[in-house]
């Protein structure tokens, strides 16, 4: 009998042997189900790429990782998902598996994100992004001292990652420490965090703690608050830019390899593309535009017109083509795209907006201006236009309109230095004595230089002292901006500078002269 269980039990063991060595029971994880409708067909073709390399090898975690990735950057958020965490089953060790995981599911389920982002930062503890999204996940559930720790420790990786500041201000606010909150803050703004949302906080905490004035001050300067705020996460930055199939990826990748100098390798993405849509007079027009970037012209304005033999209706080579054609000093042709482009659509302001700056450019004043207020009304609350429109009535020397326009605009960005500055020093600086004003050209003088601490905008405050009659302020502030001009070499603004300080010394304002 004893030897029966013997044998009975060196079977079972034989048994149980035999069967570690054989895969799971069932069949291999299948990869999700993509529904290509719609998708762009370069991106249709990846994803089925990537799905045939995990159906051959489906073993592999890189297969499956891969397959996330390219999920993951054009949103297929739960089919990323569901291959993330068939590879970190798979690869327990690699970083990227579950961080990629934490980041996608912090929005949706942040208590499942915060373990994978835990897990993470088991297998690497010197990456900030991942405690901040970490502190974020418990900031959401309130759990504010966890919370404090995480972005405490990205502080403690990189004292420089204001993200994370932000977020330990946000933890002292839900723990009732507005005052630790302020602190956090200002370090922030001093490190040059110059985000919405850091105004947002320090008004908050200000009100906290009864520091009213200083409350709408930052309330001023905060402007619009975007729903999410950006992190500075370059291994989410670099998966964009590696698996982006659509053209705006495609796009943000082109751009990024011009500004690093590699134009050549940005012009050979879109001739890519191109191959591969030879018929698309879009992915032309993104050709031109890289090429325009790059300084090759005659090439961009080549394809611009090949897009519009393909489409002569295809409004963005229109404009492209003019802006192009202005680069290369040819008004009359860049004139007859922007007005072929606003026959196509007589509402895009910022065709209207180039097409009035061109003017100005070419002596057309009157017309110019009109399609410039025209864009300027279209574009609503943009402020570059407003400040392009303020800025081409000042040159124009219609001051008055000039003044108005900055006043209108500063209703809107009222915490804006560049609008603070140009009124300020027109107020200061006018030869028209009907525009001057030194008391006002103070106040606004004065916030500019508190927003924008620079050169400029202390030219500015001397200007508005001298304007006041204050000769020896307006000398002081002139002397710190040229400071700061010779530690910045720039001579040319040095002497710009010592010709407005010897008016100032000798008791006389600064004028601009009369067009």
């Amino acid at each position: 009998m004893k030897r029966t269980h013997h044998c009975l039990r060196r079977a079972l063991l034989a048994a149980l042997f035999a069967a570690c060595l054989l895969p799971a029971c069932g069949p291999p994880a299948a990869p999700p189900e993509v529904d290509a409708t719609g998708l762009p067909p370069r991106l249709a073709k990846r994803i089925q790429e990537r799905r045939e390399a995990v159906a051959a090898n489906p073993g592999s975690a890189q297969a499956w990782g891969s397959l996330g990735m390219v999920l993951d950057v054009h949103d297929l958020r739960a089919e990323a998902a569901y291959c993330y965490q068939r590879a970190l089953d798979l690869d327990g060790d690699d970083f990227r598996w579950p961080y990629f995981l934490g980041v996608l599911e912090r929005t949706s389920n942040q208590g499942r994100a915060i373990e994978h982002l835990a897990r993470a930062s088991r297998i690497r503890d010197d990456y900030p992004p991942l405690f901040v999204y970490m502190g974020g996940c418990h900031l959401l559930l309130e759990r504010f001292e966890e919370a404090a720790v995480a972005y405490r420790r990205a502080l403690d990786i990189d004292a420089g990652f204001y993200r994370a500041r932000l977020g330990l201000a946000k933890a002292a606010l839900g723990q009732g420490e507005p005052g630790k909150a302020r602190e956090l803050l200002e370090t922030a703004l001093a490190q040059g965090a110059a985000e919405g949302e850091v105004h947002w906080l320090l008004a908050e905490a200000c009100r906290r703690l009864g520091d009213l004035e200083a409350a709408r001050t930052h309330l001023q300067r905060a402007g619009p608050l975007r729903l999410v705020e950006p992190v500075s996460d370059s291994l989410r930055v670099a998966l964009r830019r590696q698996e982006g199939q659509t053209l705006a990826l495609i796009q943000e990748r082109s751009d990024h390899l011009i500004r690093q100098g590699r134009a050549a390798e940005a012009i050979g993405e879109w001739e890519r593309v191109r191959r591969e849509e030879p018929d698309s007079p879009e992915v032309l027009a993104r050709l031109g535009r890289a090429l325009a970037l790059s300084g090759r012209l005659d090439e961009a304005v080549a394809a611009y017109r090949g897009a519009l033999d393909l489409d002569p209706a295809h409004l963005a080579s229109r404009r492209l083509l003019g802006d192009a054609l202005l680069q290369q000093g040819q008004l009359g042709p860049a004139r007859e795209a922007y007005e072929h482009a606003l026959g196509l659509d007589p509402a895009h302001a910022r065709t209207r907006y180039k097409l009035g700056s061109m003017l100005l450019l070419a002596g057309a004043e009157e017309e110019g201006l009109r399609h410039l207020r025209e864009a300027r009304e279209a574009l609503g609350q943009d402020l570059e236009a407003q400040l392009h429109f303020a800025a081409a009535v000042t040159r124009l020397g219609r001051h008055r309109e000039a003044a108005d326009a900055y006043r209108q605009a500063l209703r809107t960005y009222p915490g804006e230095a560049r609008l603070q500055g140009s009124l300020a020093w027109l107020l200061a600086t006018s030869p028209d004595a009907e525009i001057r004003d030194g008391a006002e050209s103070l106040i606004w003088a004065a916030r500019a230089v508190e927003g924008a601490p620079g050169p400029r905008s202390l030219e500015t405050l001397a200007a508005a002292h001298a304007e006041a009659g204050d000769f020896p302020a307006a000398v002081g502030a002139a002397t710190r901006a040229k400071e700061l001009l010779l530690k910045a070499g720039n001579p040319a603004a040095v002497r710009q500078v010592e010709q407005r300080l010897k008016l100032y010394r000798e008791g006389r304002p600064y004028r601009e002269p009369r067009r």
